[in-house]
């Protein structure tokens, strides 16, 4: 008997025993911040230990317990680390959204500043000096209107440029926005007879803006234009305004652009010789304008690929450049109806063979005795003469 009784004694000091260490091991909240649902909770969960008792519950097994009981702290212990690392990412995330949100309204990313260099590339800095001022009443030069529009593009059409690999056809699409919107703003594009599109945030793409030519060839396969023609289209300059001549930067669109015609309006101003590093242009179409100056000596670059030029009815000046004669694959030159064109026409005098491209040459060259005319033109090279006060032609030559 005493035997049984000091092994039950054995068990229930071992049974306590492993109560203490559960005790040691899970601490209980303090009884005073202990809301009524906690008390709740550790009144129906029976496995919970107290320093003042040795009840385990009906499960019976006290490692079950214990093990239990340690998650259960485990658990208590790791939620408050879980919930402040929930805090410091969301506190992250909300500043870096805040910090895009500033970046796009007041500030530029290093694409926009790359854009911003890029375009300061294509014109002369000094037409760039308005943007970094504050007076809104600033005048902007059609440059720096251009400017403008293509950060607002870049900003709002989630960075339409993209800057990162600067390809050659990632540069050959800025240049052609950016001379497009400075020849907008340059011949007063609000005040066309017909802008659709042009400069719109609905239509990015610039082979949808208006053009007179109504053919679907307007773009090649990358975007870039092939055709500007804006014939006829109420364009008006004015002498006293540099902003409505025409652009020097339409020089850049050298890679693609292959006929300009801007005929048919009133636009001011000397031809810009950079219209010379066109060089895959095959038509130039200016006539029916106020042209004033010299015909540029820049144009006889254009040997290989001129077929067409068309300078007629403006206010020219001076001597046919002697670089007209290298324009071997020239199929068209009309310069009449400019009266103060002076010398002799290079084409006749200085090839040695006659042009056999060479079909329509007309110029106010009635013969080398009229005294209504200075230019010299042999009648068997002018196909079509005119009087310097007559626009109807009086003599027509057979082709060679």
């Amino acid at each position: 008997m005493r035997s049984d009784e000091d092994n039950n004694d054995n068990n229930n000091n071992h049974r306590k025993g492993i109560v203490q260490i559960l005790t040691t091991r899970v601490q209980k909240p303090p009884p005073q911040e202990m809301d009524l649902e906690q008390k709740l909770m550790c009144h129906n969960n029976n496995h919970y230990a107290y320093d003042d008792e040795s009840y385990v519950g009906d499960f019976g097994n006290v490692d079950e317990v214990a093990y239990m009981a340690l998650e259960k702290e485990r658990k208590r212990r790791r939620m408050p680390m879980i919930c402040r690392l929930g805090y410091i990412l969301l506190f992250h995330v909300v500043v870096f959204k805040f910090l895009s949100l500033a970046s796009e309204k007041y500030g530029t990313s290093k694409d926009d500043d790359a854009l911003k260099s890029y375009i300061r590339t294509l014109s002369d800095p000094n037409k760039f000096e308005n943007n970094n001022t504050n007076n809104a009443t600033a005048f902007l030069s059609p440059q720096s209107q251009a400017w403008e529009y293509m950060m607002t593009k870049q900003q709002h059409q989630s960075k339409y440029y993209d800057t990162s690999t600067f390809t050659q056809k990632d540069k050959a699409l800025i240049r052609q926005d950016y001379v497009l919107a400075v020849l907008y703003y340059s011949l007063n594009g609000q005040h066309w007879d017909r802008n659709d599109r042009w400069l719109s945030d609905s239509t990015t793409d610039v082979c949808g803006w208006y053009t007179s030519y109504h053919h679907n060839d307007i773009c090649n396969e990358d975007g870039l234009i092939l055709v500007l023609d804006l014939s006829n289209n109420g364009i008006l300059g004015d002498e006293n305004h540099e902003i409505l001549q025409l652009p020097i930067e339409l020089g850049h669109l050298s890679e693609h652009l292959k006929d300009l015609d801007l005929s048919r309006n009133s636009i001011m101003g000397t031809i810009p010789t950079e219209l010379g590093l066109l060089t895959n242009l095959r038509r130039l179409a200016l006539y029916e304008n106020d042209f004033t100056g010299s015909i540029p000596t820049e144009l006889g670059v254009l040997s290989d690929t001129l077929e067409t030029l068309e300078l007629n009815s403006n206010h020219l000046a001076g001597t046919i450049p002697n670089e007209m004669a290298i324009l071997t694959n020239l199929v068209t030159l009309l310069v009449n109806d400019n009266a103060n064109l002076v010398g002799t026409m290079p084409l006749c005098n200085f090839l040695p063979t006659p042009n056999i491209n060479l079909q329509h040459l007309w110029a106010d060259c009635v013969d080398t005795h009229d005294e209504e005319t200075e230019l010299v033109c042999d009648s068997s090279c002018c196909r079509c003469c005119f009087k310097a006060s007559n626009k109807n032609c009086e003599i027509h030559h057979s082709n060679h």
